[in-house]
């Protein structure tokens, strides 16, 4: 019986011991929440042992000169944009200046065209009235012709009526269209006088309005020198107007980077929880000063574990990464619960074994480290035991 008994106990110790393959101790994912911006922390909204969610806002740190700074910016910002509203109207009247200028120098040239058209008009007339002028001899000629011929008529008849050849009233009628004859040249001479003057009345008229036209056209040159001066002066208005509108623009820009800037800062201003998880410490009151980096509070991942556990080399050829193991917590009195675990992790490199840590073979002087993903029930705690059977 007493040999009976010893056989039973040391198949139910064997059975205990096959129970586990390793323990180890449960851990989570920390992460220490830091102040971002400076100034004093008006509240935080938070206990230790609280439950957060990712994104959850739990304080806030003062950003009243951080908001006023961003008005000013807004300020100046309308401010340059009503100026650049203003430079745009400016730069549209200035393109309507040119316009306006670019169509009366248009109408210069037209005029200058003109004008030339009416210097040509002048000089086909001036030529056309010129070959009109009577040449005095030439028409005066014919009349002294005939009264040469008459007096040597008068000479032949004078001699017959001397000679009682002739009557005296041939002499007289002879005489007469000698005398006749005078009266037409002198008559004929001043008419043709009076006709050639006017002639050159005329085309003295012609050259002097060609005098004009020329001094017309020297007239519009000026002007359009003048319309080129003002355009000049309207393009260097344009080039002022775009230098002043890159200007604008680039502070519009600078004060952009500004608000962005600030955005960022009276965001940071806030405190949120980067992670879903539970507040583990505290470290931070109200109304305390925060400077950037300040450790504010302390997050765990409660519903994502990792256990931390030391097998023997052994045992390393029936661990794999990926494998799913089960594993126990130990509540103490053989008291526990068991979940699926994930292996994760397989320590490259061999350590001695923690003095706290048991392995299936205690008498291992080097183990290897794992580690094992296990999704929390809310049974599991931070440093708590636990046991896991490959």
């Amino acid at each position: 019986m007493i040999l009976l008994v010893a056989l039973l106990s040391m198949a139910s110790c064997s059975e205990k011991e096959q129970a586990h393959d390793a323990t180890g101790t449960f851990e989570t994912e920390e992460v220490t929440i830091s102040a971002k911006a400076a100034g004093e922390l008006l509240h935080l909204d938070i206990m230790e042992g609280d439950a957060v969610k990712e994104g959850d806002v739990v304080g806030h740190i003062e950003s009243t000169m951080l908001q006023l700074q961003k008005n000013q910016l807004s300020t100046q910002l309308s401010q340059f944009e009503a100026d650049e509203k203003d430079l745009l109207a400016g730069h549209a009247q200035l393109d309507a200046n040119i316009g306006q200028l670019d169509a009366s120098q248009g109408q210069l040239d037209a005029n200058i065209r003109q004008i030339e058209v009416e210097k040509r008009k002048v000089d086909y007339t001036e030529s056309a009235t010129a070959s009109t002028k009577l040449d005095l001899e030439k028409q005066l000629g014919v009349i002294r012709q005939q009264i040469a011929n008459q007096q040597r008529e008068l000479q032949r008849f004078t001699e017959l009526y001397n000679d009682g050849a002739v009557a005296r009233k041939q002499v007289d009628d002879i005489q007469y269209s000698i005398s006749v004859l005078q009266k037409q040249l002198v008559a004929t001479e001043d008419q043709l006088r009076s006709v050639n003057n006017s002639i050159d009345r005329q085309v003295e008229a012609m050259r002097l309005d060609k005098a004009g036209a020329d001094t017309r056209i020297d007239g519009v040159v000026a002007q359009k020198r003048g319309v080129d001066a003002q355009k000049a002066g309207v393009d260097a208005q344009k080039a002022g107007v775009e230098a002043k509108k890159e200007a604008l623009q680039a502070q519009k820009r600078n004060i952009a980077v500004q608000q962005e800037q600030l955005d960022q800062q009276i965001e940071n201003t806030v405190v949120t929880c980067p992670l879903a998880g539970t507040v583990i410490e505290k470290y931070v009151q109200p109304g305390e000063y925060m400077s950037v980096g300040k450790p504010m509070f302390k997050l765990a991942d409660t519903q994502h574990m990792i256990m931390r556990a030391y097998i023997t080399s052994s045992q390393l050829e029936r661990v794999k990464v990926g494998q799913k193991v089960a594993v126990m917590t130990d509540y103490g009195n053989d008291q526990g619960k068991t979940y699926e675990g994930k292996v994760t992790w397989i320590a490259s490199n061999a350590e001695f074994t923690p003095k706290t840590i048991l392995t299936e073979d205690e008498r291992a002087d080097l183990v290897y480290a794992v580690k094992i993903a296990v999704k929390n029930d809310g049974g599991i705690k931070i440093g708590m035991y636990g046991k896991v059977k490959f």
